[in-house]
């Protein structure tokens, strides 16, 4: 790290050896494994002299190393034609041919995925096709509003996102065939965290999770920008961030729906210490386990910060209690929190 602070330095200060200074931060940020800024470097230093093809392939070994199978093999194949006598020729020419395989392997896994998700959705949309016929398409309308309402910032569903003029009681029983079809999970909040969840849970204040993770991302990447090769690699590598987190918590809903759990989850106020007024907060998860009640956290980026846990805590007190933070890493204990990966919320 030093050293690219260091490059950094010497290129605000010497200008005319750019290419050679960004070319070594782009080294340091490759020892560092951070190959989308090494990557970066390469492209500055290649740019500063068309010539230096010492940067393209470098810049090519960084796209590979962070999963960008198109672009590093476009870079090797331009790295052979500007320098056709490298030693390295044969070695390059099999790199090549391997990425241009695992890329045609790729695309056929989506397009048997988007099958898959095609014949899901044939199967599924039967199930509320008769509903629908003596209900102007209600439960088909909620169905196609999951992935657009779980983005929302607080992912509760709200019926204006599918007409103005929508309210609950127009459409509960709506919801109500999406949830016992098992086509969607129905999230409701609960006023008071009590053991007895479902005295305390609210009908209409409720999240509608996909009960199906894999056709939820198969409709991001329809409706939105997303390219489907980064949504997947995000996925993989964990690095969905806030935006895509909704995927996690989605997954998270669906495993715990799979182990028997009616889903819950827990909005409050509370005034922290230092501050004037009251905030609100939010549980992602409320599950009962061995006899008390355990909040539950999804992390799909940051897991540091987890202020609605401190907070619930010092608010109602529990006497006896256990958290889960669900997120990327490993398994960890933390005094009373225990920090679980996303694949073993399964046994809970």
């Amino acid at each position: 790290e030093k050293s690219v602070d260091a490059f950094g330095r010497g290129i605000k200060e010497q200008p005319a050896n750019a290419k050679i200074l960004y070319f070594n931060q782009g080294n340091s940020y490759y020892a560092l494994k951070q190959f989308e800024k090494a990557a970066e470097c390469f492209s500055l230093s290649y740019k500063s002299d068309l010539s230096f093809v010492d940067a393209l392939l470098n810049r090519a070994n960084s796209y590979l190393m962070d999963d960008k199978l198109v672009l590093a093999k476009n870079d090797y194949v331009d790295y052979l034609e500007k320098f056709p006598e490298t030693p390295q020729k044969n070695k390059i020419e099999l790199l090549i041919n391997a990425i241009t395989d695992e890329i045609e392997r790729r695309k056929e896994e989506e397009r048997l995925l988007a099958e898959q998700n095609k014949a899901l959705w044939e199967h599924i949309n039967p199930n509320i096709t008769e509903y629908d016929d003596e209900n102007n398409a209600k439960a088909t309308a909620i169905f196609k509003a999951i992935p657009k309402q779980l983005s929302n910032h607080n992912s509760k569903f709200k019926f204006s996102g599918i007409d103005e003029n929508a309210r609950f009681r127009n459409y509960v029983y709506s919801v109500k065939c999406i949830a016992e079809s098992m086509i969607g999970n129905y999230c409701r909040n609960v006023t008071n965290p009590q053991i007895t969840l479902d005295l305390y849970a609210e009908s209409d204040n409720f999240k509608l999770f996909m009960g199906d993770t894999g056709l939820l991302i198969t409709q991001i990447i329809r409706t939105s920008n997303i390219v489907q090769e980064d949504l997947y690699r995000k996925i993989i590598t964990g690095h969905l961030g806030a935006n895509l987190g909704m995927i996690f918590e989605n997954m998270v809903a669906q495993m715990l729906r799979a182990r028997g759990y009616e889903l819950f989850f827990h909005e409050y106020y509370y005034t922290p210490k230092g501050k004037k007024t009251e905030q609100k907060y939010e549980v992602d998860f409320l599950i009962v386990k061995d006899g008390h009640l355990c909040p539950i956290e999804v992390k799909s980026s940051a897991y540091k910060n987890h202020e609605s846990f401190d907070y619930y805590v010092e608010k109602y007190k529990p006497k006896k209690y256990e958290r889960f933070i669900i997120y990327t890493k490993e398994l960890v204990q933390d005094n009373d929190i225990t920090f679980l990966p996303v694949y073993m919320t399964m046994c809970l």
